[in-house]
């Protein structure tokens, strides 16, 4: 019997462990694209009644399950990725478990639009980090877009939490969000003393450029760091290309600011707004050929 017992015992931990050890591999989360669906049974017209309705995900408030093509009033609800996306009313949130790697970095990338709010956020929340994710009216044809939000894992068991902390007269005005994925970002090198010190000087270099999506025109770039500013202007053909952009800079802190901004005002063909693509950015110690990558 004593021995039975240590058997099951061992099991247990052995099953524990195996459990602690798999942490979610990079790509969608389980049911991130919300493609399977809730029973109808747990459905009161779009709104989602049950909290755990919608497979590998826990809601509370007033949370709506949206097909593609579906209308509010005129205005068309699109459904970026499959069928189905949610939509985050009044102080809705919706939340999966997921086991990570304790120490590693992590990013979450989802999809959102905004319906019927003048000014929409989302807090997103991986215990116990939280941040504020702005969802922006954006001028394309789908009204949709990616957001991105990195984070360092404090536990191995945690929760994903995307909060709708707005409050409308019109308790179904909020977000639509879709296409929840995960990514392990790798750590940057660690550097003595940090990567900005005073009074040293550096080289920024990165990449202007279009992302082949038909969108042509002149293009211009403004990067600032520090005390200093470089434009690079890039006249796009709407198939892809780039071109290098370099600025030099003393560093006046511990810590600088990176910013680039877009110059130009580009539309496509039909009516939407476009821009360049800034990509392989990085900062190099003048003195020295180690390459940070931003």
């Amino acid at each position: 019997m004593v021995r039975s017992t240590c058997c099951v015992v061992l099991l247990l931990l052995l099953s524990v462990a195996a459990r602690s050890a798999s942490a979610i591999m990079d790509g969608l989360l389980p049911n991130g694209n919300f493609e399977e669906a809730p029973d109808k049974s747990q459905l009161n017209g779009t709104r989602v009644i049950g909290r755990y309705a919608i497979p590998q995900w826990e809601i509370s408030g007033f949370v709506e399950y949206i097909g593609s093509g579906q209308m509010q009033g005129d205005m068309l609800l699109p459904v970026p990725e499959g069928a189905y996306a949610v939509r985050l009313g009044n102080e809705a949130s919706i939340q999966q478990r997921l086991t990570l790697t304790r120490g590693m970095h992590y990013s979450v990338t989802f999809s959102a639009a905004r319906t019927c709010a003048q000014s929409e956020l989302l807090n997103i929340t991986v215990t116990p980090e939280i941040g504020e994710v702005p969802i922006q009216t954006v001028y394309t044809s789908s009204g949709w877009d990616s957001y991105s939000w990195a984070f360092k894992a404090r536990r191995s068991d945690v929760s994903l939490i995307v909060h709708n902390p707005g409050v409308t007269d019109d308790a179904a005005c909020g977000p639509l969000i879709d296409s929840f994925a995960i990514k392990t970002l790798q750590s940057p090198p660690s550097t003595k003393g940090g990567v900005h010190v005073p009074g040293r000087s550096y080289r920024l270099e990165f990449s202007v450029g279009d992302a082949g999506d038909g969108c042509v025109g002149s293009m211009s770039v403004q990067a600032y760091v520090s005390h200093g500013s470089v434009k690079v202007p890039y006249e796009s053909q709407g198939r892809g290309g780039y071109k290098r952009g370099v600025l030099e800079f003393t560093a006046t802190d511990k810590r600088t600011r990176v910013v680039f901004v877009s110059m130009a005002y580009t539309m496509k063909p039909d009516g939407t707004l476009c821009g360049p693509v800034v990509d392989d950015a990085s900062v190099v110690g003048v003195h020295s050929h180690r390459r940070l990558l931003l």
